[in-house]
């Protein structure tokens, strides 16, 4: 264990030492692995659930180092791994410490699209009108993996270093980081209306830790199912999707959502769904959620993908709608009705009123060049200039439809690993 550990600090200092250097695509594929410190020991972290999964690296996400495996190339054993690292540390060239831009020339726009750039682990920022890309403008933690904002504070998900990062939004200074305790594994962080309160599922951990953000504490934690990532909120009833991943299997089980009343903290019932839930969506209109689930997360016949749709007056399952593919992530244009979700492969839709798939599996509304190693990461909409923004983490390019036509507008070039984009209105 000591000699690993020894292993994970060097990696750690490769990629602090070549994280903007410029590099040949091989080596990229190695830095790539060595942030998911690949082939080490079984660690506890997102990148082993995820290479588990067979849809490495940084939430949900095919790291490049994953698909280099993909193509043929060899798991490097640790001692080969260590080996590598020592090469790559003697050829590659140190840069300036990396400064990121922040706000400096940089107006705070009205109507902006944050992106979370896993593999660099830094923020870039699209300017919704004129869709310039400002990349790198924040470092983040290790393994950002979601964002929200409330009060003009963005509240980052750093599930490497088990916190939250709060930062001013319109300076992009960090003000503090309040943490969640060893081995959390914090996925996404959600606030309830009008409250200083947000809900954290914690993947590792098995919970959800009820944090007050002004105070910088941990107020309840509410043991779920095992390995909860995506929830949402109705009422008084937290929905917190559990993936079910077996460690000692390397398979999913029986998928669920713990229903959790936000009153007294408690589960008050635990619903069965399909296969690897990650995403829960609400539509309180309707008195329903839906439940993403991704299936078997990509690769060779992975082609399994549901919505589950659950009834908020009984917490049961009424209905099901056979996707296909692999979602992952979602967003909800409710001009058209539409939910678009993102996953490996290409994109997909289908109408939430009328619950008619749009675009399934076979018939993606935007494909890769190859439909089982291209990962198309998150998704999110921009309802004033009505954009779709789309990110493909493979290829490090954003990608912008226009919400009526769907049509391609422009393809931007993002930052190392853009993973997931949100939407901010001032």
């Amino acid at each position: 264990m000591d000699l690993k550990n020894n292993i994970i600090a060097g990696i750690m200092s490769l990629r602090a030492n070549c994280r903007f250097a410029k590099q040949s695509k091989h080596k990229r594929n190695i830095i790539a692995m060595c942030r998911g410190q690949a082939c080490l020991s079984r660690r506890i972290s997102k990148v082993r659930k995820c290479r588990k999964m067979g849809d490495s690296c940084l939430s949900r996400r095919k790291s490049k180092a994953w698909l280099s495996r993909k193509k043929g190339k060899a798991c490097l054993a640790p001692a080969v791994l260590f080996f590598t690292m020592l090469v790559i540390l003697s050829t590659c060239i140190k840069p300036a410490p990396f400064e990121p831009e922040g706000r400096k020339g940089l107006s705070d726009f009205k109507d902006e699209v944050y992106i979370i750039n896993g593999l660099a682990e830094t923020l870039s920022i699209i300017n919704c009108k004129d869709l310039k890309i400002y990349n790198d403008v924040m470092e983040t933690g290790m393994w950002p993996n979601h964002l929200a904002f409330k009060n003009n504070k963005g509240y980052l998900v750093n599930s490497g270093e088990n916190n939250i990062q709060v930062f001013n939004e319109d300076s992009l200074t960090i003000s503090y980081a309040i943490d969640l305790g060893v081995n959390s594994n914090p996925w996404m962080i959600l606030f309830g209306p009008g409250t200083d309160i947000a809900y954290v599922p914690n993947f590792v951990s098995g919970n959800v830790a009820v944090v007050n953000v002004l105070q910088k504490s941990i107020v309840k934690r509410i043991n779920t199912g095992t390995g909860p990532e995506g929830c949402a909120l109705i009422g008084n009833k937290l929905y917190v999707a559990n993936t079910s991943w077996d460690y000692g299997t390397f398979d999913f089980l029986q998928g669920t959502v713990s229903v959790i009343d936000i009153n007294t903290y408690k589960v008050i019932k635990t619903i069965n769904v399909d296969k690897n839930p990650q995403a829960v969506i609400a539509f309180p209109l309707r008195d329903e959620v839906h439940i993403l689930c991704t299936g078997n997360n990509g690769g060779p016949g992975s082609d399994d993908g549901m919505i589950n749709i659950i009834d908020i007056g009984s917490d049961t399952k009424v209905s099901s709608l056979s996707i296909g593919g692999s979602p992952s992530g979602f967003a909800v244009d409710s001009t058209y009705k539409t939910v678009y979700l993102s996953g490996t492969g290409g994109v997909q839709a289908y109408n939430y009123e009328t619950r008619v798939i749009l675009n399934d599996s076979g018939n993606y509304l935007i494909s890769g060049k190859d439909t089982e190693n291209d990962v198309f990461s998150g998704i999110a909409i921009d309802n004033v200039y009505n954009h779709i923004f789309i990110c493909n983490y493979t290829y490090d390019k954003i990608i912008v439809l226009d919400c009526a036509s769907k049509k391609k507008i422009k393809e931007i070039q993002g930052s190392d690993g853009p993973q997931t984009p949100v939407y901010y209105h001032e």
